[in-house]
C-alpha cells in the first residue's frame, strides 16, 4: 500500500480549527472523518487538556468509502483560562487490515496493532479558538466563512467557525 495515498484520501471536517465560547457552559459540536481511502482507518483522539476537551468516541473506526461524526464535548473554561494555551485536539489514524475487533481494543493491545496496522501512523491537529479571544467575535457571525492563518502561514478560507451546542 502507498501509505501516503491513504491519508490523503482521509478528509477532516472542519479541518483545521473549532470555535467555542470562552464559558464555563458545556458545549458541543461534531467532526466529520470521510474515508475516500480503500482501506479502512482506524482513529485514536487526543487532547492538549483531557480534563477540558473530550469525544465521543475517542477510538474508531471508518471503512472506505464512509463517513464517521465524533462529537467534541468542551466541558467549559473560565475567560482568563481560555488564553493561556493554544489548545487543540490530536487526531491519529492508520490504515488497518480487515477486522471486527473494536478500534479500542487494538489501540491498547500492542500485539493487535502490530497485527492490523498498515503502514504509517499519521496525525492530524484541529485547533481550538475562543470567540473573542484568538478574533474579535461578532454577534451573528456563528457558522461563517473566516480566513485565518495555518501554522504553514498560509491563509486558509476553509476554516470555519462552527456553531456550537450549549447545554
Amino acid at each position: 500500500m502507498e501509505d501516503e495515498d491513504f491519508f490523503e484520501h482521509v478528509i477532516f471536517n472542519p479541518c483545521n480549527s473549532i470555535t467555542f465560547a470562552p464559558t464555563l457552559e458545556r458545549q458541543k459540536t461534531d467532526m466529520q472523518i470521510t474515508n475516500n481511502s480503500s482501506h479502512t482507518i482506524m482513529v485514536k483522539w487526543k487532547s492538549t487538556r483531557p480534563g477540558v476537551y473530550g469525544t465521543v468516541p475517542t477510538y474508531s473506526t471508518v471503512k472506505p468509502g464512509e463517513t464517521a461524526v465524533t462529537l467534541l464535548i468542551f466541558k467549559g473554561l473560565v475567560r482568563n483560562e481560555c488564553s493561556k494555551n493554544r489548545d487543540r485536539l490530536s487526531i491519529l489514524v492508520t490504515a488497518i487490515s480487515a477486522t471486527d475487533l473494536p478500534a479500542k481494543q487494538i489501540w491498547t493491545n500492542s500485539d493487535l496493532y502490530r497485527k492490523f496496522a498498515i503502514g504509517n501512523l499519521h496525525k492530524a491537529t484541529i485547533g481550538i479558538v475562543y470567540a473573542g479571544v484568538h478574533y474579535q467575535h461578532v454577534p451573528g457571525d456563528e457558522g461563517k466563512m473566516m480566513k485565518m492563518k495555518c501554522d504553514d502561514g498560509e491563509e486558509n478560507l476553509s476554516t470555519c467557525l462552527m456553531p456550537t451546542e450549549q447545554n
